[in-house]
């Protein structure tokens, strides 16, 4: 599942449409996802997208606004709002503490 949601990240997933591609009814699909993992499809999905982002706040010159439309959030300051909730700094200051790391170890 965490495969398929890292290539679609960009994608509108919902739990439905996940749950269909993995050949599960809906309640089928979060009950296993719950019992695997001890986290919801939602979260798990959070988790993918945030990650993702911190790459790409790390790699490349992207805005942040595009970066949360290219993991698949629909509005960046909800893609700001969980990225604080989930690392404690805003992406600017995320990218501004990776660069500053790297600048120290080069």
């Amino acid at each position: 599942m965490r495969e398929y949601l890292q290539a679609h990240l960009n994608e509108t997933l919902t739990l439905e449409s996940v749950a269909r591609r993995m050949h599960l009814s809906r309640s089928q699909f979060a009950r296993q996802v719950k019992q695997e993992t001890g986290a919801t499809f939602v979260e798990i999905l959070t988790q993918c997208r945030i990650a993702e982002a911190k790459l790409l706040l790390q790699e490349s010159e992207w805005s942040t606004a595009i970066i949360a439309k290219f993991v698949g959030f629909k509005s960046v300051t909800y893609f700001h709002h969980l990225f604080v909730q989930r690392t404690g700094i805003t992406p600017g200051q995320f990218r501004q503490n990776v660069r500053k790391n790297q600048a120290a170890k080069n």
